[in-house]
């Protein structure tokens, strides 16, 4: 059987604890840790819910997606909605992801709202207030933003 002890050691709890251990050891990441690590973390949580078959830790997980957090997944398939790998964040100023975003839903009108809830999940990551402020204004940018 596959174990997924490094989920639980980068939680901060071994893997024999009880799930409210598990759960406590995740909030202190969250409340102590950057949040561009976030979604690992909440990834890691769903991991070990999954292997444990928890119900309790699998309702925080919802919970925690109620809340807007996001898991890794989410993040990934938002940058990809885009056009954009997430491995390759750096290299991306907000206006580039502003002009990918808008040439998307140029092309993609039936599936605006899909790309404004992803376009505000890279939002939340970069803390970028002005890709955030593009996903909920209901319009496109027609011109890129001068950030300097």
């Amino acid at each position: 059987m596959l174990t997924f002890s490094r989920h639980y050691n980068a939680l901060g709890a071994p893997q024999d604890a009880a799930d409210s251990l598990i759960l406590e050891a995740y909030q202190n990441q969250m409340n102590h840790t950057e949040s561009k690590l976030h979604p690992f973390y909440l990834e890691f949580l769903k991991t070990v819910a999954s292997e444990r078959s928890s119900e309790i830790i699998q309702e925080e997980c919802v919970m925690e997606l109620s809340r807007g957090r996001y898991d890794m997944e989410a993040l990934i398939k938002a940058f990809k909605s885009i056009g954009l790998e997430y491995k390759d964040d750096s290299k991306y100023d907000d206006n580039y992801i502003l002009g990918m975003f808008n040439s998307r839903i140029e092309d993609m009108r039936m599936h605006e709202r899909d790309l404004r809830d992803n376009l505000q999940i890279i939002g939340k990551y970069r803390g970028s207030r002005i890709i955030r402020d593009t996903a909920e204004n209901g319009e496109c940018l027609s011109e890129p933003l001068d950030l300097y």
